[in-house]
């Protein structure tokens, strides 16, 4: 291990924190019928020692209670005190390390999944059907959750193919650096970029027993 790397690591147990400090501002901030989001972002350069965790209140628009560093014993200890305290969603989202989310997705306690954009929730899965706004949709009438990516790589989005062959997408993200060509954007920056579309169609595969078909490209 090199000094940096001895360095980089020391930063990170300084900035992580514990539970109780999240909890108290929660308490003092949310009604009890609020709903929360607790989210885990996208990558972290040590893992073992901490991953960024948000903490967000789930309404239109979403409002954000907490961005901190955790490891994972007081995430997951975190996770059990807001379930016991309020209705949450557990899950991930596309925030990296400093960037803000753009999707967020996860499980209730009562065997739900749900989607949400920072202006509000995409998609409720729960008991053979997904709310898509105002519309319901048989889990038998889907044929299949695709992860799509455009040739130019400027969108990236989740959709649902439906028995019928009509398509219902669920969310879209554009990330437009993408189309200033290699040189600014190759393929690791895609590959960090889009790592969502991947995580989220399967989580969202998962959780209605649906088959995922993924972009070659993603």
């Amino acid at each position: 291990m090199t000094h940096d790397d001895e360095a980089a690591r020391a930063t990170l147990r300084e900035q992580c924190t514990s539970a109780e400090p999240i909890l108290a501002r929660l308490v003092e901030r949310c009604a009890a019928d609020t709903s929360i989001a607790c989210l885990r972002a996208q990558y972290s350069s040590y893992p073992s020692i901490a991953e960024r965790v948000l903490v967000v209140a789930l309404a239109a628009p979403t409002r954000e209670l907490a961005d901190v560093w955790m490891s994972a014993v007081e995430r997951e200890r975190l996770e059990r005190e807001l379930r016991a305290r309020w209705t949450t969603v557990i899950g991930d989202c596309d925030a990296m390390y400093a960037t803000p989310w753009s999707v967020a997705w996860g499980k209730t306690g009562d065997g739900g999944f749900q989607v949400w954009k920072p202006e509000g929730r995409v998609l409720i899965a729960h008991q053979g059907h997904l709310h898509v706004g105002a519309e319901l949709v048989d889990l038998a009438s889907v044929a299949a959750i695709e992860g799509d990516l455009s040739a130019d790589w400027v969108d990236r989005s989740i959709r649902l193919r439906r028995v019928s062959g009509r398509e219902l997408e669920l969310v879209r993200v554009k990330e437009p650096i993408a189309s200033q060509g290699s040189f600014i954007y190759d393929g690791l920056d895609l590959l960090c970029d889009s790592g969502w579309v991947r995580a989220l169609a399967t989580a969202l595969g998962e959780a209605t027993g649906l088959p995922v078909e993924i972009h070659p490209d993603l």
